[in-house]
């Protein structure tokens, strides 16, 4: 699936290390391990200086309660969504000047706990700042415009736009708890999202957000398999569904832009390290999305042989 454009932009670096665009249509079932650091050979293609690499992970993980979808059910939507059948942009909320209440829940028994407001003031700020949307051509930093306590929980009030991306932190971990975040009805029940897409989507791009260096124009996707989210989701338990992840997770990063222009300026490295790739062929649609990368590390994973790049 090409990239969104009028015309087909410029070739990748055509290095020995480079990925070549011929590959994705020939595979989309790659073998994937993509475990913690090993001892693998070093590569690294680099058109300018080396990237960082390391895990972004801080205040990602979630509750070890299950995935939110079975794995067939995440097999298949990884599937049709990595193939382009499955809408995996955002709508825009036919709300956007309303406000929305949410339930923020579990989050009394924390590390932040004897401060003089319990740590209160330290939750607000912390939804703030990981529901704020970097990677993005409509980048939008989160407010949260009134907070109330009801019995434990807090309820705050945001704006109708920014509600899925407050709802993407449920389960997070902040000072050393998992808070929930649900949506509230009129009559103050909170809501469910039943909606299996919706999940999968907001789990991709919040991969995306978190592994994202707006300073370095960096998408760490180093040590994947020991992503806590990942972990969480079982994505790399099974072979079928660990192929499919890279695909969808490139879908999402294409239409979280207006254009290549756009996306292209913003993720201009990339960091593959210590995945245990052994070939290029299941992250092949790097290529694709990410033509113009001017750097790409390769560094810590199982390549024997030049060929295999």
């Amino acid at each position: 699936m090409p990239g969104r454009g009028s015309s087909a932009p410029k070739a990748a670096p055509r290095g020995p290390a480079a990925l070549r665009r011929d590959r994705l249509r020939k595979d989309r079932d790659g073998d994937l391990a993509m475990d913690v650091a090993v001892k693998g050979r070093a590569a690294r293609v680099s058109k300018s200086s080396p990237v960082p690499t390391g895990p972004r992970s801080e205040g990602s993980a979630r509750s070890s309660r299950g995935g939110l979808l079975s794995t067939g059910a995440q097999r298949t939507i990884l599937k049709h969504a990595g193939a382009g059948d499955i809408a995996m942009k955002e709508g825009r909320t036919s709300q956007s000047r309303g406000s929305v209440e949410l339930r923020i829940g579990n989050w009394t028994k924390n590390k932040a706990s004897n401060n003089s407001d319990g740590g209160l003031s330290s939750l607000l700020s912390w939804l703030e700042k990981k529901a704020s949307t970097r990677l993005s051509s409509r980048a939008r930093n989160v407010k949260i415009k009134k907070s109330r306590k009801d019995g434990d929980d807090v309820v705050i009030s945001v704006a109708a736009e920014d509600v899925s991306a407050v709802l993407r932190l449920d389960g997070y971990v902040w000072a050393g708890v998992n808070v929930s975040v649900k949506r509230l009805t009129g009559d103050g029940k909170t809501m469910e999202t039943n909606d299996a897409t919706e999940k999968t989507r907001n789990m991709l791009k919040g991969v995306l957000e978190r592994r994202y260096n707006a300073d370095a124009k960096l998408l760490d996707f180093s040590q994947l398999a020991s992503d806590p989210e990942l972990q969480q989701e079982a994505v790399f338990n099974s072979k079928s569904t660990a192929s499919k992840f890279f695909p969808a997770m490139m879908v999402v990063l294409d239409k979280a832009f207006d254009s290549v222009k756009d996306r292209d300026a913003a993720v201009q490295s990339v960091s593959l390290a210590n995945n245990e790739l052994a070939d290029l062929k299941v992250v092949s649609s790097l290529s694709e999305f990410l033509p113009q990368l001017k750097n790409l590390d390769l560094s810590n994973n199982k390549f024997e042989k030049l060929d295999q790049l």
